[in-house]
């Protein structure tokens, strides 16, 4: 099932989002939101009550398939299979982030609000959830995984999502400090 076609996501707010995502028909530094507007059959107005910035549209679509699926992680569902439905939403967009990111190191870069909201669900997730107390050490594990993650996942999306979602899903949770795995299991 597509994302698109989840009933949760059915809102008219949804469908205009992914509207002006599927717009994007270059990449986004060689594109300006007058004509993402236009693609789009919209006003400025309406991309700008949805996104700040051209540049807001894949951060929006990261963390929607990242708090559908990879945020349960720990909590009600496995680490792989949390992984599993992040990478395969996110695939189903490869033709958008392979579009909008060709040639461009911004990539990366767009995501600190990402890496922010990932390091705050897994504190949660260790706190919260699973009770256990967070030293540096563990700290230390927490953010670099965070920082390896976004880097994998970034290339993954560069490349047009080359590794089918189930063999990324295994690598990735091959990559999990075992310290992190234990807090959060």
């Amino acid at each position: 099932m597509a994302i698109t076609d989840n009933p949760m996501l059915a809102s008219p707010d949804m469908a205009m989002k992914f509207k002006i995502l599927h717009a994007v028909n270059q990449p986004l530094d060689e594109l300006s939101v007058r004509e993402i507007c236009k693609n789009a059959g919209i006003s400025r107005d309406t991309f700008y009550r949805h996104f700040e910035s051209k540049y807001d549209i894949p951060v929006w679509h990261g963390k929607l398939a990242q708090s559908l699926y990879l945020d349960q992680a720990g909590r009600t569902t496995d680490w792989e299979t949390g992984y599993y439905h992040d990478f395969r939403l996110l695939s189903e967009e490869k033709d958008f982030y392979t579009c909008a990111y060709k040639n461009s190191g911004r990539l990366a870069d767009e995501f600190p609000q990402m890496n922010e909201h990932r390091k705050a669900v897994l504190l949660e997730t260790i706190q919260g959830w699973h009770h256990v107390r967070v030293d540096d050490d563990l700290m230390f594990c927490l953010d670099a995984f965070v920082m390896l993650e976004t880097v994998l996942v970034t290339r993954w999306l560069r490349t047009g999502c080359d590794l089918a979602p189930e063999l990324l899903a295994k690598r990735m949770v091959a990559l999990i400090p075992p310290s992190l795995l234990r807090a959060m299991s």
